[in-house]
């Protein structure tokens, strides 16, 4: 192995306890300058997922009498409505809008993307 390489190189540890701090740090620069794969977490994550000012997601059963609760809801960006996670085209990571509860109560939602990144 080439001694070249570690030539002008200091190490500098993380102090400890500072790893979460670390780790918040490199995910807020992914975040910020969009160095994350959107198609990864909008198929594979609970990033879109509509979330409530309760902190719960929001539901089927959140909107609709009867609704299933197990349905988390995301907003489809390319139908511009709300819609299962399973069957949306295109999931808004970064959706914050108002939606009407079935009880008539209107609630401000965001997506869990939103939240992680705040």
């Amino acid at each position: 192995m080439s001694e070249f390489a570690f030539g002008n190189v200091k190490w500098i540890s993380i102090t400890s306890g500072t790893d979460p701090a670390f780790a918040l740090s490199i995910i807020h620069v992914l975040l910020e300058e969009g160095l994350y794969d959107a198609n990864f977490l909008k198929k594979y994550s609970n990033a879109p997922f509509l979330v409530k000012s309760d902190g719960k997601p929001l539901t089927e059963a959140d909107i609709i009498e009867g609704g299933d609760s197990k349905k988390y809801l995301v907003f489809d960006a390319k139908d511009k409505k709300l819609k299962d996670h399973r069957e949306a085209l295109d999931p808004d990571l970064w959706y914050i809008g108002e939606v009407t509860l079935k009880d008539g109560t209107k609630i401000e939602v965001k997506t869990a993307l939103n939240l992680y990144k705040r």
